[in-house]
Formats: structure tokens, sequence, C-alpha cells
């Protein structure tokens, strides 16, 4: 029946959360129903295949915004990881199909339900490409099924070689967070740049193309060392090159840990919390040093990495606690205000499904240790 395979659910998603503790739990109760809200299920009109289409609710109603569905993904990643096939593969037949010549990922896939061609204006170049081949890595990871990449090799080489020329000194700008503006030499954006070379140095290896996966490696090895040069101001990671006042919430590095890409020195780790700990307010780490605002999937992406689980505990404490004291009546926001944990503006999105992260690592030690 309906009632006992809620059930199963229940239990399944109580057991995985129940590590971390009742209020990780209840993060991951809350956002599960309100993910699954938010995607459809539509067929490819030229085979009948089907496709994962997530409506971006409450901002631009676009249909399969890139960085939407990049931090989403721990909630697939560790629920059932096959459904990122039809959600990724939307995107590389939507391009074969329309006149996408750009050498970069587009935002989005149109205005939902429509499919017709990217709806937003204003491209986040190398946002998106990175979020491409960072989510295709993960995905193949996780189920060891190379026949999307095989499929679409030419184009994932391409975004590769565009964020090689372009991903360590980023341009002007807008990135996932675009509520806060374009912004030039972006630090955490050039960090994810490289981290997408990094993502397709494993493929190539996974696909054996030994070759393209050595010489990719070679370029990620530069631009690590390249944005390490820039980044790091002493204590803590700049959100922008030439400016140690800036910081911000470093979640992309959730991917590293991922994908075992090494980025930073061991060290910086335990420095950047401790330094980002020291910025905090009574419902979490500020997004960045400009505002009083944060996110709450990237706070529980961070939480995932924690270098202690004490720090791991106070960030899921903090969204937890946002939950249990907003005045506003809302269905589970992602932006939301430090101080008082009062709704910034997001609202019933799916990016809530990356509470999932720290089941994600939790899963891939769980792997480790049986290897």
């Amino acid at each position: 029946s309906l009632r006992l395979q809620a059930q199963t659910v229940d239990s399944h998603i109580q057991e995985l959360g129940a590590p971390l503790g009742e209020d990780y739990v209840r993060l991951l109760e809350v956002a599960y129903r309100q993910v699954c809200g938010a995607f459809s299920v539509m067929a490819d009109p030229r085979d009948q295949a089907a496709m994962l289409i997530n409506k971006e609710i409450s901002s631009g109603g676009f249909a399969n915004t890139i960085d939407v569905l990049f931090p989403t993904m721990p909630f697939f990643l560790a629920l059932n990881p096959s459904l990122l096939r039809p959600q990724l593969e939307s995107v590389c037949k939507a391009l074969d199909l329309w006149p996408w010549t750009e050498p970069f990922a587009p935002h989005d896939l149109g205005q939902f339900p429509r499919i017709g061609g990217a709806a937003y204006p204003k491209p986040m170049p190398l946002e998106e490409t990175s979020n491409m081949l960072l989510m295709v890595a993960a995905y193949v990871q996780a189920t060891r099924d190379t026949a999307l990449v095989q499929e679409h090799w030419q184009r994932l080489t391409q975004w590769q070689q565009y964020l090689v020329g372009q991903g360590v000194e980023p341009s002007e700008q807008l990135f996932t967070d675009d509520f806060t503006g374009p912004v030039a030499l972006n630090a955490h954006l050039a960090l994810k740049a490289t981290l997408g070379v990094g993502a397709y140095a494993r493929l190539a290896e996974w696909l054996g193309e030994y070759e393209t996966a050595a010489a990719a490696q070679r370029e990620f090895n530069r631009m690590v060392q390249e944005w390490q040069q820039r980044a790091w101001a002493g204590d803590h990671l700049v959100r922008v090159y030439d400016n140690p006042e800036s910081w911000c919430l470093p979640y992309n590095l959730f991917m590293a840990r991922v994908l075992d890409l090494e980025v930073m020195p061991p060290e910086w780790w335990d420095q950047e919390f401790r330094f980002l700990f020291s910025r905090a307010q009574k419902y979490g780490i500020p997004l960045e040093e400009r505002f009083t605002y944060t996110k709450a999937d990237w706070l529980v992406w961070l939480a995932a990495i924690a270098p202690t689980p004490a720090l791991r505990d106070a960030l899921i404490e903090a969204v937890a606690s946002m939950l249990d004291a907003t005045p506003d009546r809302v269905a589970f926001t992602d932006w939301y205000k430090c101080e008082d944990a009062g709704n910034k503006g997001f609202r019933a999105r799916s990016v809530v499904g990356g509470v999932y992260a720290p089941v994600v690592i939790l899963q891939r030690n769980v792997v480790r240790e049986r290897i």
C-alpha cells in the first residue's frame, strides 16, 4: 500500500540520518517532499526516453537550471544516483538540438515546462560549465555508468577546455549566488572551475583515455597551484583575489571531498573553519563578508566536510534551529537571515536537497572502509 511505501521511505531516511542525531534526521525529512515536488517526469518526443525536469520554484521558474540541479544533487547521490542521469542527459540532449554555439554550458533549458532555449538572459559561464562536469563525474563515480560520458564526450571536452582557458582568473560574471551581483576575480568560482577540470580528468581515466586523463590532471595541478597562491590570505580563503578582507562559505570544497581532488593542504582546513566560526551568528555563518544572510544548503555542504564532529553538528544545529525560530510561515527556505532566522526570499526550492551532503560523505567513508 501507499502507506507502507511511505513508512519504508521514512524508515530509510531515519536510518541515514541517525548517526548525526535527531536534528539532522528532521532536516532530511523536511527536505524530502520538497525536493520530490520540484521535479516532473517528461518524455523525449524523439525516443520517449524519460527526462527528469526541475522547476526553479520561487525564483525564476526555469526548467533544469543547472545551478539548482547542482546543490540538489546530494539528495540523489544519497538515495538513488541513477536518477541523476535523466537530469544530466536532458541538458546534453537539448544542446544537441538547439543552435547552441557557446563554448560553455547554459544556465537553464527554458521557462518551465517548455524546453526551448535558455530563458535567463544573464549567463553564468564558469558556474554552469563546472557544475555539469562535476555532476557528471559524481554520477559516474556513484554508478560506474559511462554511457552518458561516451555519448557526449566531445561536448564535455569542450567544456573542460573552456575551464582551462578561463577558470583560473575569472572575468566579471554572475555565479550561483547571483543575488549578490557579478564579481570579477572570484576565487571561489576559480576553485569550482579548477575542480571541474579535475572532474574531467577523472572521467577520462574511467573511460580508459589515459593520455587525455594525464593531460587534464596536469592542467588541474597547475590550476590548483595558481589558485592556492592567490586565494589564501594566511588564515582563510578569500572571496576575491587580492582582497584579504573578503571571505565566503567555501561550499565547493564539498565536491573536492566527493571526488577525492586535492586542492588544499591539510592544515588549511582547520584554519579555514576556525576563521569561519569566528564570524558565526545566532543561526549560522553568513554567506560572505558583505551580508548577514546565509544559505541553508551551503551550510550543510560545509557541515559534510567539517574537520571535527563538533563543528559539523554546530552547522547542522544552526539550520535546524532556523526552522524552529523563523518568524515566517513559509516552506523550507534556503536563504535566510543569520541574526533572526527570517526568510530572505527563496522558499520551497529543491536545493534543500543539499542537506543530504553529510550522508554522501558518510556513505563514501563506508565504501573506503570496505576496500
